[in-house]
């Protein structure tokens, strides 16, 4: 969560509604397992060839904001 507040504020520097970070919390450095086979999907149906990454994934979130 605050990987997310910290670059929705980066890219929106005039949004004055942003949440304040949450105190304390850990990053989650979790690897998921069956990611060879989620690629593949998203190969498949969507003619992807990996994860969109973060900063790019949030961007496009936010573009009309």
């Amino acid at each position: 969560m605050s990987d997310f507040i910290d670059l929705f504020c980066e890219l929106r520097l005039d949004n004055k509604f942003v949440l304040e970070r949450p105190a304390n919390e850990s990053c989650n450095l979790t690897e998921l397992l069956p990611a060879a086979k989620a690629e593949g999907l998203l190969q498949k149906y969507f003619g992807q060839k990996s994860w969109t990454p973060f900063r790019e994934s949030v961007e496009a979130g936010i573009c009309n904001l």
